[in-house]
């Protein structure tokens, strides 16, 4: 199940938990869209995974330590630059969104204490942490630069003011507005599915927790909205409002889905339409996400690693065949070596016969016995000596 804002809100929660007034000991960019801290809080050190990979976008704590490249990218050394030794001094969700902002306070080349605000968008490809100013809120740096080109509506470049990702006009759950929720549910169109209509309605919820809320409801996912009668419409608001207050009051219990060895799913909450799956419960959401991406993540990359490399190889393997192709012919065409030179000795031989224009002469080969008869095909546009010179060349 991807991550949507019920699932960063225990995220949230978790690193609240263990970070604030933590110190950044250590920055490192073992992947390019991945960066890892370590940070030592109340005597203990934890590592914090940012991902803004395209796959597997995530924002947890881990113990799985990857080996940093030789060199730091740039961005690691732009964050190093910033927040290094800096103390961790508020986490937030924006919304119920899919966005994590670190409040950092560190001191700057300068010595002045400032804040700066590291915000990761956990959003599928569109996914990106960027490091932002909080007095004036301009971009420092992005692990990923949206030019305009990319995108004409946001861009994320150094020097720009920076904007949350567009709002979609959504109902945010935590406040939740059930004369809204109806009004919305009347507008709707007559092939609307339900599922779809809570997902495109509920901020911080996907098509998957949707499916939940319609489980619990004892509706069908699938059945247009238009269809839903009243005794219909008071379980849908009973089973949301149930699932909504389970987030706002922060009662999460993380736990994964497996069919047979295979993880199926995950979630901060219990699934009651994933039931007939074996269910296993984790002690917190950065165990449950750990645990769930990792083998995912690791094959992933390999895939797309090993792939990167066959393309060098066979790039590679394909102009190595090109210039072998070159060099064999150029080899048979060396393997006639003594016959260009024996038309160089023949015209030379023969030049009181040979006249410019011709385009061939005959000659008694000299060098054989049998002393036989050999055409010799000759450029017009070139005289009897230049002719000869050119065999001579081609046989040097």
């Amino acid at each position: 199940m991807p991550l949507d804002g019920i699932v960063v809100r225990n995220i949230v929660l978790e690193l609240n938990s263990c970070l604030i007034d933590g110190r950044i000991d250590r920055i490192t960019q073992p992947e390019k869209d991945e960066v890892d801290f370590t940070v030592r809080n109340r005597g203990k050190s934890y590592r914090l995974l940012l991902s803004s990979s395209s796959s597997y976008p995530r924002v947890n704590l881990t113990d799985m330590q990857k080996q940093s490249p030789s060199t730091a990218p740039m961005f690691c050394m732009v964050l190093r630059k910033h927040l290094s030794g800096g103390r961790i001094v508020g986490i937030e969700q924006y919304s119920i969104d899919r966005v994590i902002k670190f409040h950092i306070e560190s001191y700057d080349e300068l010595g002045t204490l400032s804040v700066k605000i590291l915000i990761c968008e956990i959003m599928g490809r569109h996914s990106n942490i960027i490091l932002i100013n909080e007095a004036d809120g301009r971009i420092i740096d992005s692990i990923r630069r949206i030019t305009p080109d990319m995108s004409s509506f946001r861009q994320i470049l150094p020097g720009l003011q920076y904007r949350y990702p567009p709002s979609q006009d959504k109902l945010n759950p935590l406040c939740f507005d059930g004369k809204e929720f109806f009004g919305r549910l009347n507008g709707s169109g007559d092939t609307v599915k339900l599922g779809r209509f809570l997902a495109g309605t509920i901020d911080g919820i996907n098509i998957f927790a949707a499916r939940e809320i319609c489980y619990r409801a004892g509706l069908d996912e699938d059945v247009p909205v238009s269809s839903l009668d009243n005794d219909a419409r008071k379980m849908l608001s009973a089973a949301l409002n149930g699932f909504t207050a389970s987030a706002l009051e922060c009662r999460f219990a993380p736990c994964i889905y497996y069919h047979g060895d295979d993880a199926v799913d995950f979630y901060c909450m219990k699934l009651s339409y994933l039931g007939y799956l074996n269910v296993k419960d984790m002690p917190s959401v950065s165990d449950a996400l750990e645990e769930f991406y990792r083998s995912r993540d690791t094959h992933d990359r390999l895939r797309q690693k090993s792939s990167d490399m066959l393309k060098v190889i066979n790039s590679n393997l394909n102009r190595c065949c090109r210039k072998l192709a070159i060099q064999q012919e150029k080899l048979k065409e060396c393997g006639q070596k003594d016959r260009w030179r024996l038309y160089g000795d023949l015209i030379m031989s023969n030049l009181y016969k040979i006249r410019k224009g011709d385009s061939s002469a005959d000659a008694a080969d000299y060098f054989d016995g049998s002393g036989k008869q050999v055409e010799i095909p000759l450029d017009i546009a070139l005289t009897p000596v230049e002719n000869a010179q050119r065999y001579y060349k081609r046989y040097n």
